[in-house]
């Protein structure tokens, strides 16, 4: 498999999920663990221990690091779940999970981080917008909350699909760099043609949500790259 995997935990509580996320890890080789300010003490790692058995030797392995962005700077693709799927804010646009092996293939990232929030909050406003793709796990309206360990489970288990699939039909990767590019023209254009800097990272963020949906040729991709960069030109002569 030649992409790379990171599970970031944002500002984790407890010891219990921490274990049964290293062996998630393990079984869908998850490259690395990378927590975010985590809120651990001793006996919460002595915990993860007994709950990750045989994938204990992974909290040797744990990346901490002080902010997401840090966590994810790196990442190709950024993928961030989300509980509540709301259609007033196009920020929290999110895609069910059996259609992220149609955003990877898209994609062809060679390192994607996959960032689970708070088990009390989940995620804020300000990290969901760090995201590429959002993520959600369809549930029953009467309990539509998932345990964190359960959500990864889930998100792991699909892109270990896709991972999987694309080394068996000898998909060959994407430069990787293209869909950055659009989503820094389309926030530079929107932000000089409306004046608001918010509505251009939520409009850059959803176009960027549509390619990935919807473009599945290296060539088609290109031109539009070609499209931004141009106007992007134009209007900072």
């Amino acid at each position: 498999m030649d992409e790379n995997v990171d599970v970031v935990m944002v500002e984790p509580e407890g010891g219990v999920n921490l274990g049964l996320i290293c062996r998630l890890a393990d079984n869908f080789d998850v490259d690395n663990i990378i927590l975010v300010n985590p809120n651990f003490m001793d006996e919460d790692y002595d915990l993860a221990e007994v709950f990750a058995s045989r994938a204990a030797h992974r909290l040797e392995k744990i990346v901490v690091v002080d902010s997401l962005e840090k966590a994810v700077e790196n990442s190709d693709v950024v993928i961030a779940t989300t509980g509540i799927r709301s259609l007033s804010y196009p920020f929290r646009g999110s895609i069910d999970v059996w259609e992220l092996g149609t955003v990877l293939r898209n994609a062809s990232p060679s390192r994607i981080s996959v960032v689970f929030g708070r088990e009390s909050i989940g995620l804020t406003k300000d990290e969901l917008g760090l995201a590429d793709v959002l993520v959600t796990i369809p549930t029953s309206k009467r309990y539509p909350s998932m345990n964190v360990a359960t959500a990864a489970a889930i998100v792991l288990h699909h892109i270990y699909t896709y991972r999987v699939q694309g080394e068996r039909s000898g998909e060959g990767l994407r430069e990787g760099n293209e869909y950055r590019l659009i989503r820094r023209y389309v926030h530079d254009l929107a932000e000089r043609v409306l004046d608001r800097p918010n509505i251009a990272s939520t409009i850059s963020q959803v176009v960027v949500k549509c390619l990935y949906r919807g473009v599945d040729r290296k060539e088609d991709l290109k031109l539009i790259l070609t499209l931004f960069r141009r106007l992007h030109t134009l209007l900072t002569r």
